[in-house]
C-alpha cells in the first residue's frame, strides 16, 4: 500500500493540485488518468476499511455494528478519529442535505 501512496502522491500532487487543472482534466488526458486511477484507489480504500476493517474491529470490542456513519461515530467515541475536526457531524449534515434535496425534488431510492 505504501508504494501506491508514494507513486501517486508523488506524481499526481507533488506540485500541487489547483481549481484550474480540474476545469481542465478533459484536455490533460494524462492527469486525468492519475486523478481517476488516485480516486479509484481512495474509494478502495475507504470501502475496505468503512464496509470490512471497522466493524471487524468494533465486532472484536464487542460493539454492535450498523450503517458505516454508525461505524464512524463509535470510531470517534474510542478516538480512533478526531473527534475535534467534527468529520462524522459533516457527514452526517451532508447525508441529510442531500436526502432533502432528493426528496424536494421528487426522488424516491425505490424508483430508482
Amino acid at each position: 500500500m505504501a508504494g501506491i501512496s508514494t507513486a501517486d502522491t508523488s506524481g499526481l500532487w507533488g506540485q500541487g493540485f489547483s481549481l484550474e487543472q480540474t476545469k481542465n482534466l478533459a484536455e490533460v488526458i494524462d492527469l486525468s488518468e492519475r486523478v481517476d486511477a488516485f480516486v479509484s484507489r481512495f474509494g478502495r480504500l475507504q470501502d475496505t476499511v468503512g464496509d470490512k476493517q471497522l466493524p471487524l474491529l468494533l465486532h472484536i470490542m464487542g460493539e454492535s455494528t450498523g450503517a458505516v456513519i454508525d461505524n464512524l461515530s463509535r470510531a470517534e467515541r474510542f478516538s480512533w478519529l478526531d473527534a475535534g475536526h467534527g468529520f462524522v457531524a459533516e457527514l452526517t449534515a451532508i447525508a441529510n442535505r442531500l436526502i432533502s434535496e432528493s426528496q424536494r425534488r421528487g426522488f424516491h431510492p425505490s424508483e430508482a
